[in-house]
């Protein structure tokens, strides 16, 4: 409601925020055995894979990806793809979600990450759901017999994600503009994704998160209104007999890279369309200019 003639503070993204290799290193993998080492360089400096003999990995780059030797459960299953939101959201876990988060937060902090500006969600990952998702894959076709064990008790765990903000609005990273299939706002597109069961950290991935520079003057953005109505008359314009309708609208920072190959950033209304209660599509509008942004297919 309060939208209308709304003014937000200009901004510019410095880089994607770098953290010490050697500290990840040490939080999430010491005393394990190193079975492979692979060092080169990179875009972004130098990049480092470690694989241990227990079957656990990592992967430092710009980005941190961990695995741990009994993460392969999830992976198989795909527990974080958005198309099971709502399997395991109905379902509940015996395990500490706040106590999880705080962990989770307290390693990013030690990396020097924000995290008060990173905004935490977690899904449980119930046994039950695992195992009907488990069920439904294999009568699918889509998982082979003896992959991947059954889930037990000891594999109930939480799928916590977040995403970045800027002075209170939340970050549309890089990767959501890549294309018009990536720009869900939803767990799986998340630059922090993490699993946690009682035997620890499964998984953590960390990227997208940037650096940003906060200036004094201001932008000031359409009312919504006239938003709405840009939307609205694209979709008027489709002359078909499919009903749309606008299930959810929200404010967003976009990064994205511009045509001289740096980083630019620009407010954006982000709009989920229904087509006939349910094929879901994606509209971009530049809260600024009333543009539509358009992303490739």
């Amino acid at each position: 409601e309060n939208m209308n003639t709304r003014t937000i503070q200009k901004t510019t993204v410095e880089g994607v925020h770098s953290y010490d290799k050697d500290k990840a290193y040490s939080l999430l993998a010491e005393g394990k055995e190193i079975s492979n080492k692979e060092q080169y360089d990179g875009d972004n400096g130098e990049i480092i894979s470690y694989t241990f003999s227990d079957g656990a990995s990592l992967y430092l780059d710009y980005n941190i990806t961990w695995t741990s030797a009994t993460s392969s459960l999830y992976a198989y299953l795909g527990v974080q793809q958005s198309d099971y939101i709502d399997l395991f959201s109905s379902d509940s876990v015996s395990l500490d979600k706040d106590k999880y988060i705080s962990e989770i937060k307290k390693d990013m902090n030690e990396l020097g990450y924000d995290t008060e500006n990173l905004s935490f969600q977690a899904i449980p990952l119930s046994v039950d759901a695992m195992k009907k998702l488990r069920d439904q894959e294999l009568n699918n076709g889509l998982l082979e017999k003896g992959k991947t064990n059954e889930p037990t008790s000891e594999d109930e765990a939480y799928f916590i994600y977040a995403y970045q903000e800027n002075t209170g609005i939340p970050v549309f990273h890089e990767l959501m503009s890549v294309a018009k299939q990536m720009s869900d706002d939803s767990p799986d597109n998340a630059p922090v994704q993490a699993i946690y069961s009682a035997r620890g950290l499964e998984s953590l991935t960390i990227d997208y998160i940037y650096n940003f520079k906060n200036e004094q003057n201001t932008v000031t953005l359409k009312p919504f209104d006239e938003i709405a109505s840009v939307v609205e008359e694209k979709y008027d314009n489709i002359l078909n007999d499919v009903n749309y309708e606008v299930t959810r609208a929200k404010l967003y920072e976009r990064v994205y890279t511009g045509e001289d190959q740096k980083y630019a950033e620009e407010p954006i209304w982000y709009f989920e369309v229904m087509e006939n209660g349910s094929n879901k599509t994606v509209m971009l509008v530049n809260a600024e200019t009333g543009k539509e942004i358009n992303l490739p297919s």
